[in-house]
């Protein structure tokens, strides 16, 4: 009997414990949502220090659309996210802050005439077949394409929708087979996509705006080793 009380004490008191680390915000996972193709430059060194301070701190990174990221953040399945895209959606129920602007380039079947160039302005892809964006998976891309083309290419461009993929690379293969182009942020370039050239657009004002999103509520423990790592800016 004596035994099994001092079993079940220790459990209250390992509970009790819990419930006082998550009342302080205090968590022995952070779950974090990103765009792939975006860690490696923008969330890498931060991860890394992070590591090295909560040594028993469990990462969950989650390779996510941005749509996906959406949902999760609502329901409480995610602790944090890095999008481009859907913030006029999440800036009025979560923190926003900028984390970098990325500058565009032109993904473009290898065959394209504009393949070899060093750089292409967006007024060159005049007449050219964009690539939509689905707002459930990429909330607010397309509106940003024709956006970037009127303004800086004085056109308004002409749309086709691709059928889904399960990854960019994927996706971008399959515009490529279309003989569609599509406008991407820059740390896209490390992909290998077969038959796809990536040339850097030379329009300085089409860049992207990539974000850090995080709940509302007291910020403490590795979630502000995180946010303080990835140096954000004042909105």
């Amino acid at each position: 009997m004596a035994k099994r009380a001092r079993a079940l004490l220790a459990d209250y008191d390992s509970t009790m414990a819990e419930v006082r680390r998550r009342n302080r915000g205090e968590s022995d996972r952070l779950r974090i949502g990103y765009i792939a193709s975006a860690v490696q430059d923008h969330l890498g060194p931060a991860l890394a220090v992070l590591r090295r301070t909560y040594p028993r701190l469990q990462v969950k990174m989650l390779d996510q659309t941005p749509g996906e990221m959406i949902i999760a953040l609502r329901k409480g399945k995610m602790d944090l996210a890095i999008t481009m895209h859907g913030i006029d959606l999440l800036s009025r129920d979560f923190y926003a802050r900028k984390l970098a602007t990325v500058k565009s380039l032109v993904a473009l079947p290898v065959s394209h005439r504009l393949a070899t160039e060093r750089q292409v302005s967006l007024s060159q892809l005049r007449g050219e077949m964009f690539v939509r964006g689905s707002n459930d998976v990429v909330p607010g891309y397309t509106q940003r394409v024709i956006q970037f083309c009127r303004k800086y290419g004085g056109f308004r461009p002409r749309l086709a929708t691709i059928c889904k993929a399960t990854s960019l690379v994927e996706s971008l293969a399959l515009a490529a087979n279309e003989e569609a182009i599509s406008i991407q942020p820059a740390f896209v370039s490390h992909l290998n996509v077969p038959n796809v050239v990536m040339v850097p657009v030379a329009d300085a004002g089409v860049t992207w705006d990539l974000f850090v999103v995080w709940r509302r509520g007291e910020i403490v423990g590795p979630l502000r080793t995180l946010l303080n790592e990835l140096k954000l800016k004042s909105p």
